[in-house]
C-alpha cells in the first residue's frame, strides 16, 4: 500500500537525502575546513595584490598615454 505524504512531517518533504538529517545542530567540522582555505587564499593573494596594482595602474596609464578611451 502506497504510503500518505500527508503523514510525514514538513522537513522529510523538502530535505531528500541518502542520510537521515543529524539534527539543527551546527557544522563546526566544515566551518573550521572553510575558514582554513580563506585563510590560505588570503595568505596567496594579499602578496600579490601590490604586484596586481601596479601592473593595472600601467595598464591604465599606457592606454591613457595612447589616447584610448580609459574608461
Amino acid at each position: 500500500m502506497a504510503q500518505s505524504t500527508e503523514s510525514k512531517p514538513y522537513t522529510s518533504k523538502l530535505y531528500r537525502s541518502v542520510s537521515t538529517r543529524r539534527g539543527d545542530r551546527p557544522d563546526r567540522e566544515m566551518d573550521l575546513i572553510g575558514l582554513v582555505l580563506i585563510g590560505l587564499l588570503l595568505i596567496l593573494i594579499l602578496p600579490m595584490l601590490p604586484v596586481i596594482a601596479a601592473v593595472w595602474a600601467l595598464l591604465w596609464l599606457g592606454k591613457s598615454i595612447r589616447g584610448q578611451n580609459v574608461l
